[in-house]
């Protein structure tokens, strides 16, 4: 990125043109007329008379990136968070979590009228008789029309920047009465469950229960020194839900289904065999290790490690930080991480592997990632050794994916960016 100077004006814009920061006469104009710039992995704030911008107007303002000092102007560079950009290349969002579900209408009522999430939208594909309903925390959001093309509908979806749950209904097991889909949480064992974080997990609770959710275990002590509580509650398919215990409660009185104010959709969790190889894998995706925590329970040892993409000036939590810092770093993140559960000593069992939910009995299906170049991210990690499920190209009208695999058999979905294709036809042309 460069700064130019015109007629009072400073802007700031991308390699590509994707982005601009504008001043004018030294005021910031509003900050959503801030675009991110999508650069790497570094962080500005910018100084004017006294009066400090907050960091995360300049998200992902790049290493390469230079910023001119105009009069009264002082740059102030923060957390550099990587040297490198990852095998997903510059600012991939870290999407979607996906679950099959047997009945999409109750699955609406847990997630929209319970969880208080936003349903965003749905794609159709009658040829393969299924359908994708998707939800997220995403007050105010305008969603598309139900009505508009499916491409359009797609190509909205691969534009949003926050997490959604991904729904995927196969036509006709609503009317299964045998039919169930498989949580993870039993053998075969593999995912275990999704985490939002709220004031207050009794109110949380007493609310579920009022409305026919089932409870797996809890309330019960997170952090007994923050007074803290979570609970496991299960979705209509059986999936596990935690919900964790703010230790700083938001205040708001902007209530969320019957969640209470201000729900924050946090984390993706599976187990994995060998920690090392996963935490390399998933670094070399891009992702940085963010803050691990040991837990002790009767019968069990073992470590979760939170991987995400840190936003802004957010440093990663040192290794050695005892309780209470794990888990008020969590509450405090602004973005979505991936959780991985390593049960001591499982990396040694020869005979142990994790079901990816994708072979029966399914369940889980996929973790995905918005990137800006879906055939460039399956070259490089080809390059990397990384296993290609399904090569780059175009899936039907909703736009260009891939899918590759992590080192427990995990799939992972890649996704064109506002779902556009590939510019260039030979290469379409050699898949």
């Amino acid at each position: 990125a460069r700064v130019a100077k015109s007629a009072g004006w400073t802007s700031v814009a991308s390699d590509k043109g994707a982005a601009f920061l504008h001043f004018v006469g030294g005021n910031v104009l509003r900050q959503e007329l801030f675009l991110e710039l999508i650069m790497s992995l570094a962080a500005f704030s910018i100084n004017t008379g006294g009066n400090l911008v907050r960091s995360g107007v300049w998200r992902y303002c790049g290493r390469s990136a230079r910023v001119a000092k105009p009069a009264g102007w002082t740059l102030r560079s923060l957390t550099k968070m990587s040297a490198a950009v990852g095998v997903l290349g510059n600012d991939p969002v870290f999407a979607q979590t996906m679950l099959r579900v047997k009945d999409p209408e109750k699955s609406r009522v847990f997630y929209e009228k319970l969880l208080g999430m936003t349903f965003l939208t749905r794609l159709d594909f009658p040829s393969l008789e299924f359908s994708l309903y998707f939800y997220a925390y995403a007050e105010g959001e305008q969603v598309p029309d139900m009505e508009a093309p499916q491409a359009e509908k797609a190509q909205w979806l691969w534009g949003r920047r926050y997490h959604t749950v991904e729904l995927t209904h196969n036509w006709g097991t609503e009317k299964d009465e045998s039919f169930a889909h498989h949580s993870g949480n039993t053998d075969p064992v593999g995912y275990a469950f999704s985490t939002i974080w709220v004031d207050d997990v009794s109110q949380v609770h007493k609310n579920l229960v009022e409305n026919g959710v089932k409870i797996v275990r809890g309330p019960e002590p997170m952090n007994p020194e923050l007074g803290t509580q979570m609970l496991r509650v299960y979705d209509p398919d059986g999936y596990w839900v935690l919900f964790a215990e703010n230790s700083v409660k938001k205040g708001s009185t902007n209530s969320v289904g019957v969640l209470g104010p201000s729900p924050v959709q946090r984390s993706t969790e599976f187990r994995v065999k060998d920690a090392q190889k996963s935490i390399k894998f998933y670094e070399d995706l891009g992702l940085t290790l963010m803050v691990q925590h040991e837990i002790k329970e009767p019968g069990t040892e073992l470590t979760i490690y939170g991987m995400g993409y840190p936003r802004s000036s957010v440093k990663p939590l040192d290794a050695s930080a005892s309780e209470p810092k794990p888990h008020v770093y969590l509450e405090n993140l602004d973005n979505y991480v991936l959780v991985l559960h390593h049960y001591h000593g499982s990396e040694n069992d020869e005979k142990l592997t994790y079901h990816n939910g994708n072979t029966d009995p399914k369940g889980f299906g996929h973790i995905g990632f918005i990137v800006t170049d879906v055939e460039k991210a399956v070259e490089e990690a080809e390059k990397k050794g990384i296993a290609i499920k399904r090569k780059a190209g175009p899936f039907q009208d909703a736009g260009v994916i891939a899918f590759i695999l992590d080192p427990d058999g995990y799939w992972i979905e890649l996704i064109q960016r506002n779902g556009s294709e590939q510019k260039d036809a030979s290469t379409a042309a050699r898949q």
